[in-house]
């Protein structure tokens, strides 16, 4: 396997993903893997917010996700189907403003793809929209359990404790492996 990485210029918010990324392909060679960053997917479709308060940022946390809870350092959400910090939303690099996940990452990944098919003439590709995520979402991130069932509405006490109880589980069999 050969890993190219290849420097672009900044990608500005509203730009053309598509022209962006055929600007620095002269060739793709057949059954390559194009790698592109969430990130600028998400800068392409405007998934941009400007907060002004702590207020207006919990309201966007909560509507990003369909579960969110406080934790003391890190707003633990679930956003289609994964646990995340404060459901994707990226502070980093956003000149003041913040980056939301892109709106349908798969669906991206495979306009993409038709598009370098064409435009390379190639028969097999892949492309991955990729995001670095918080790991480890360790147990002190997480509320103990007899407090926790006054944080939710009843019906999703139990919801919650399979959803956070499964993460806790995977993030922290993944940190004892890398151990």
């Amino acid at each position: 396997m050969i890993i190219k990485p290849i420097k672009t210029r900044v990608f500005q918010e509203g730009e053309k993903l598509p022209p962006f990324m055929t600007r620095y392909f002269k060739t793709i060679p057949e059954r390559s893997i194009i790698v592109v960053t969430s990130k600028i997917v998400s800068l392409s479709e405007k998934r941009i917010a400007i907060v002004k308060n702590v207020h207006t940022k919990e309201r966007l946390i909560r509507g990003e996700s369909q579960f969110a809870l406080p934790t003391k350092h890190v707003w633990l959400t679930v956003k289609e189907g994964m646990v995340m910090a404060s459901a994707g939303i990226d502070e980093s690099n956003g000149n003041g403003k913040l980056i939301l996940l892109p709106k349908d990452s798969f669906k991206t990944a495979r306009l993409l793809r038709r598009r370098l098919l064409w435009q390379y003439r190639l028969k097999h590709l892949g492309v991955l929209i990729t995001d670095s995520r918080t790991l480890p979402l360790c147990a002190p991130a997480l509320p103990a359990w007899p407090s926790a069932t006054t944080a939710f509405p009843a019906s999703r006490t139990i919801a919650a404790r399979r959803i956070f109880s499964a993460a806790g589980f995977i993030f922290l069999g993944q940190m004892w492996r890398m151990a």
